[in-house]
């Protein structure tokens, strides 16, 4: 991001300008830590910190320095470290007692049988205030067994391969890149700048030890990629041959810091003996192939409990959530009304996912005021775990407006559930929608193949220029460049991003099986003059709107397509949409970024939280609408595809397209954006929990909540369970983009 401003804000349709003006970052990470430091929580940290500080100081610290790798117990280090662990807890937190010889070996053999298990039980015992009490359930824990029945290492061990499978995605996106643009043949300075940083990335991935060589084995992946490179080269001139032999020579249990160490050894030689030719570029590729191997050990994050595949409903299941419905205040049609006009839908998915077909209603549905955990504690589970579909399917449809069922309801059940909404304002808005889907998952269609991504940049606009430069085009060629023998890809881009365009691809004769599409949403004041926030607000601005400067003024429709300008006869025949605008999927009661105006409550911007009305529409079309559209509520910002010093960060747009082409429900697609939501929030919390003993700096504060609140906004609006009809198809020529090379 520039160090001076944060993106991406939607347009004010009465005059013209940014809804929410770009501003220093310093500034609002200042005001956002001053209003973080609630007084209950800085004397409760306080006193945390008097008691135990030290004590806690010195413990992480020998984890960090031993480099805990739970899992491999082979190798006399193992040992020696579980008997310094044993060591350390004893005489920092209980008593002389313990340190007697016979007792500590009871502990250390302890440790060794239950590592994971007990590490996790003793950081949750250090993280409160210790009383004598607790020292007692300290002692208690080192020198028990646990019971075999509670041993539930679940956590750890997948926080461990979460850990290894995002440091493996940040490497292999990283080679990748440096496969395509980066010049390393003859430059030996470059060749072991580069060779460090690859070290360096690869170093903390501690999971790479013997627990998945199971599966893949690093050591035996790396020999055989350097084979096959070997194979291709001249055996005269290549420098690998001893780095190969060197692989050849190693223990099948070799470690992985070992490994990284005679990699570096080999490359380093190869680098500086002039005569050993190697040819870079195949070099990356081969590392590339190597490391994408190891990522297959770990797997996609997984929401749903393990042995349940999430793409098969018998095994995920599917529900549908309604709201209570109040005896006083009637809703405009009860569930009954609507649950007759989904019956088709409702009949395909009880088809499918059989006896995990759910209908949650009345008492069993969402009550007024309830959470995510609330509504979860009443079926018997909690959001924090991965979803169990013997209890709650994976799959859940929520129905009804944001007045009924809150956001936030939402966002908190979507992080480990596959979760969409729709609400309609008429019944046969929601008959045409189960007609739509059921005729794209069961009818005899023609195969749309086409996939179209659509990116105005407008005059003097920072914002779109930095979407269509650093999202749509990029997004665009890497999926045409994988996908290109499946699908039909085309980009509309800055010039040609007009209006009319959109509506050839939204119900006209180029409509795409997907779209995906970045650029301005419109926002109107709730008091608009023209009452025109419930219809236009989060349309898509196009490129007929000439920019913030010359376009100052009231914005005419004709530059922004809103939901009533579509046609009651379009036919989107089952496409899927992709808007990365602001307000183009909801817009909320509050301001929920009221801190970018410095102020520690939210404004009202509307008289009620509400769907946008361009994605109501085309999921309701009676002519046969879209499956479903993922949208944002709220403004959607420059962070979610934008990292330090503007650098491109599309791993998890790339990845939930890709699953959308792969023929995956979009619901599954979503994982990545939930994902991100949840790591971004973890950290936010910890920063904001530590900021009275180490005071972070303001512009990546700033940047980390605005982050954060961006990352939740993303929704599905319709059924969580569809796919793309044509499902990648095979055997189709590649095509060149109509437009010609995409570019500015």
């Amino acid at each position: 991001m520039d160090p001076g401003s944060l993106y991406f804000n939607g347009i004010n349709g009465i005059d013209g300008s940014y809804g929410l003006p770009p501003m220093s970052g310093e500034d609002l990470g200042e005001h956002i830590l001053d209003a973080s430091r609630p007084t209950d929580l800085r004397e409760s940290l306080q006193r945390l910190r008097e008691d135990n500080a030290d004590k806690l100081a010195e413990l992480v610290k020998l984890l960090a320095e031993t480099s805990v790798e739970p899992g491999d117990r082979d190798g006399a280090w193992y040992g020696a470290w579980v008997r310094r662990l044993a060591r350390t807890l004893v005489d920092l937190f209980l008593t002389d007692a313990y340190k007697e010889p016979d007792r500590l070996v009871e502990i250390e053999s302890r440790l060794a049988r239950h590592t994971l298990f007990k590490l996790e039980q003793i950081a949750d015992l250090l993280s409160s205030r210790l009383s004598e009490s607790s020292k007692g359930e300290l002692a208690a824990l080192l020198l028990e067994d646990p019971d075999e029945r509670t041993v539930d290492n679940t956590w750890l061990s997948a926080r461990v391969k979460e850990d290894a499978r995002e440091k493996l995605g940040h490497v292999e996106i990283k080679l990748r890149l440096e496969s395509r643009g980066l010049t390393l043949d003859g430059d030996a300075a470059a060749q072991l700048a580069w060779l460090e940083a690859l070290l360096e990335d690869l170093r903390p991935i501690y999971a790479l030890n013997s627990p998945v060589r199971e599966v893949a084995n690093p050591h035996e992946s790396l020999n055989r990629e350097l084979d096959v490179l070997a194979a291709g080269l001249d055996p005269t001139s290549s420098g690998l041959d001893a780095l190969r032999s060197d692989l050849r020579a190693q223990p099948p249990d070799l470690a992985w810091r070992d490994l990284l160490d005679l990699l570096q050894r080999g490359l380093e030689a190869i680098i500086e003996d002039r005569r050993e030719q190697v040819p870079w570029k195949d070099l990356l590729e081969a590392l590339y192939r190597w490391l994408l191997d190891m990522a297959k050990v770990f797997g996609p994050r997984r929401a749903v409990k393990e042995g349940i595949e999430p793409t098969d409903l018998a095994q995920a299941g599917w529900g549908i959530i309604f709201s209570y419905e109040d005896p006083h205040a009637p809703p405009a049609f009860p569930a009954s009304a609507i649950r007759q006009a989904l019956q088709p839908l409702l009949d395909l998915r009880q088809s499918q996912a059989g006896v995990r077909f759910k209908i949650y209603q009345d008492a069993d549905g969402y009550r007024p005021n309830d959470t995510a955990s609330s509504f979860a504690s009443r079926h018997d589970i909690r959001v924090s775990d991965p979803a169990d579909p013997e209890k709650v399917p994976y799959y859940l449809l929520i129905v009804g407006s944001p007045q009924e069922v809150p956001f936030h309801f939402q966002y908190q059940l979507d992080v480990q559930y596959a979760v969409g909404r729709i609400h309609f304002d008429s019944l046969e808005e929601y008959a045409n929608y189960a007609r739509t889907v059921v005729a794209a998952e069961t009818g005899d269609q023609t195969p749309n193949t086409r996939v179209t991504f659509f990116g105005p940049a407008n005059r003097d606009d920072r914002a779109t220029d930095l979407s269509a430069t650093h999202l749509v085009e990029p997004l665009f060629h890497h999926l045409q460049d994988r996908y290109a023998d499946r699908w039909l890809f085309d980009a509309i881009l800055r010039d040609d991003a007009t209006k009319a365009r959109l509506l050839r691809l939204v119900g006209g004769p180029e409509t795409p099986a997907l779209l995906f599409a970045a650029c301005h949403g419109m926002e109107f004041p709730k008091d608009d003059p023209k009452d025109r926030q419930l219809r236009h607000q989060g349309a898509l601005l196009c490129q007929d709107w000439r920019g913030p400067e010359a376009g100052r003024g009231e914005v005419p429709p004709d530059h922004y397509l809103a939901g009533e300008h579509l046609p009651p006869d379009a036919s989107l025949g089952g496409l899927i949409a992709f808007f990365f605008a602001c307000y183009s999927a909801g817009t909320p009661r509050f301001d929920e970024y009221y801190r970018q105006e410095f102020r520690d409550s939210g404004k009202t911007i509307a008289y009620h939280p509400f769907l946008a009305a361009l994605p109501q529409t085309m999921l309701g079309l009676p002519m046969g609408g879209a499956l479903a559209v993922i949208g944002h509520v709220e403004r959607a910002w420059g962070t979610s595809y934008l990292g330090p010093r503007q650098s491109q960060q599309l791993a998890v747009f790339q990845s939930a397209v890709e699953r959308l082409l792969k023929g995956q429900p979009i619901g599954l697609a979503m994982e990545y954006f939930n994902g991100r939501y949840a790591a971004l929030s973890s950290e936010l919390t910890t920063i904001l929990n530590d900021i009275r003993w180490q005071k972070p700096n303001p512009y990546e504060v700033a940047e980390l909540w605005t982050a954060n609140n961006d990352a939740r906004g993303y929704i599905v609006i319709g059924d969580p369970a569809v796919r793309l009809p044509s499902m990648a198809l095979e055997g189709l020529p590649a095509v060149q983009n109509p437009q010609g090379e995409s570019g500015p």
